[in-house]
C-alpha cells in the first residue's frame, strides 16, 4: 500500500500540526547526495530553490531543513543510521511541493556528532533518537565544558543501569565513555576493589554513584572534546 497518512508539523508553531495523506508511488523521487558546504561534506538534495522560503520532513519536524541556491540541505540526521521512506514537503510562494527522498544512510559526520553515536551506542546498547541527538548536538557546538552534562545525563539515568546492572560490565562501560578508551587490567582491578570496599556499608546505588563522581573528578586532568 503506497498510501500512508504522515504527521505534518514543523517550523515551531507552537503545537500546530495537520495529518497529510500521501500516495508515495505519485511522488517525484529525489537523490540524496553529499554536497561540499563550508568546507564540510553536507547531505543535500538538489531542487528547483526560487520562492522556497522553507521546507520540512514529514513525521520529523526534529530534523531540519536549510535552502542554499539550488538545493536544501538536511541537518539533525544521526550518523551511521538508514533512512527509507522520508518524504520533504518543501513550501513555495506558489505551494507546496512533496518528494520521496530516496533511501540513504549519513556516512561522514564531524566529531561531535560521531562522538554522540558512538556514546550512546555504548552506554546504552541501542541508537540515538533524532530529538536525543540534536538536544546534545547544539548544546556541544556552543557550550564545550557541556560534554561533562551530556555523560552525567547518560550514566545516571535509570536505563544506563538497565543495560550494565553486572558491576563488572559497569566499571568496564563507564570507564570507556568517560576515558574515552578501553579500561586495562590494573585499574579495572582499582575501582573493582573500590566497590567491594564501599558496598560493605553502602548501597549499589550510591556506590555505583560515588564510581561515577571519582571518575569524573579524575577525568578533568584529561584532553576533552
Amino acid at each position: 500500500m503506497s498510501e500512508k497518512v504522515f504527521l505534518n508539523k514543523a517550523y515551531g508553531d507552537f503545537g500546530f500540526q495537520n495529518k497529510v495523506k500521501v500516495d508515495t508511488k505519485k511522488l517525484q523521487v529525489l537523490k540524496v547526495e553529499n554536497i561540499m558546504v563550508d568546507s564540510k561534506l553536507r547531505t543535500c538534495v538538489r531542487v528547483s530553490t526560487d520562492g522556497l522560503f522553507r521546507g520540512n520532513i514529514l513525521e520529523f519536524p526534529i530534523i531540519d531543513i536549510i535552502i542554499n541556491d539550488h538545493f536544501v540541505e538536511i541537518t539533525g540526521l544521526i550518523v551511521g543510521k538508514v533512512y527509507s521512506g522520508l518524504v520533504l514537503n518543501l513550501e513555495y510562494i506558489g505551494g507546496n511541493k512533496l518528494y520521496l527522498l530516496e533511501d540513504f544512510n549519513v556516512e561522514v559526520g564531524d566529531v561531535i556528532s560521531e562522538y554522540i553515536c558512538k556514546t550512546y551506542k555504548l552506554a546504552l546498547n541501542r541508537e540515538v533518537t533524532e530529538e536525543e541527538f540534536n538536544e546534545w548536538y547544539f548544546r556541544l557546538q556552543r557550550e564545550s565544558y557541556a560534554i561533562n552534562d551530556f555523560i552525567i545525563d547518560i550514566v545516571s539515568s535509570d536505563e544506563f543501569y538497565e543495560v550494565n546492572k553486572e558491576i563488572d560490565f559497569f566499571i568496564k562501560v563507564l570507564y570507556e565513555i568517560i576515558f574515552r578508551r578501553e579500561i586495562d587490567d590494573e585499574t579495572f582491578n582499582y575501582w573493582k576493589e573500590k566497590y567491594n570496599y564501599k558496598i560493605l556499608e553502602e548501597t549499589d546505588g550510591e556506590v555505583r554513584q560515588y564510581i561515577i563522581n571519582q571518575m569524573m573528578y579524575y577525568k578533568q586532568f584529561e584532553y576533552l572534546l
